[in-house]
This record gives C-alpha cells, structure tokens and sequence, in this order.
C-alpha cells in the first residue's frame, strides 16, 4: 500500500498532545484502517458501522489543522534547554491568529 508501518497511537487522558497524535496517525493508517475493517474475516459483519465515512475523515484532517499550532505551542513550552515564561504572550497571541483565522475560514 506504500503506507509506512506504525502502530496505532492510543489517547491518553494525562497527555493532550495524544489526542493530536492519535488523530495523525489514524490518518497516515486511513487505506490498512479501512482495509482491515472492510475485511469480513477480522469485522463481522454487525460490526460494518465501524467504518469511518468520508466526512468522518474530513473532520479528523481538520482537527489535525486545528490542534497543529497547539501541539506546537505545547511542546515549545514544555522545553527545558531554554527559558520559556517569557515566551508566553507572544505563543499565546500566534495562538489567537491561528483560531481566529480557522474561524474565519468556518465562517465563509
């Protein structure tokens, strides 16, 4: 299928970049996902509603945009090589821009 072999990444409560990381690699895995749920010999039949439908999978690619810039604020702020409090109102504001303009873009 030419899509890199990586296990599946499951949430975890304590740790809210999972979420993001979850959602990522659900959609690098979306044709073997897919393909193993489809298989009738792993998913029953009963089971059918497991699949993901296409709007299903828009909305997780958009929930990846979306939590990008937090994923990345959050991994800034958890460093510890360099000091980061001082780095917070400017972080704070690019988060600002970023929700306002993925609002915007709702909007229209």
């Amino acid at each position: 299928m030419g899509t890199p072999e990586h296990k599946l990444v499951q949430y975890v409560r304590t740790r809210w970049n999972s979420t993001f990381y979850m959602i990522n690699r659900l959609i690098e895995q979306r044709w073997p996902v897919t393909a193993t749920l489809s298989d009738p010999s792993i998913t029953h039949k009963a089971k059918c509603y497991l699949d993901l439908k296409p709007d299903q999978w828009s909305l997780l690619e958009e929930l990846s945009t979306a939590l990008k810039p937090f994923e990345c604020a959050t991994v800034f702020m958890s460093g510890q090589e360099y000091i980061t409090v001082s780095s917070l109102p400017p972080l704070v504001k690019g988060l600002l821009k970023s929700t306002e303009g993925a609002a915007s873009i709702q909007l229209q």
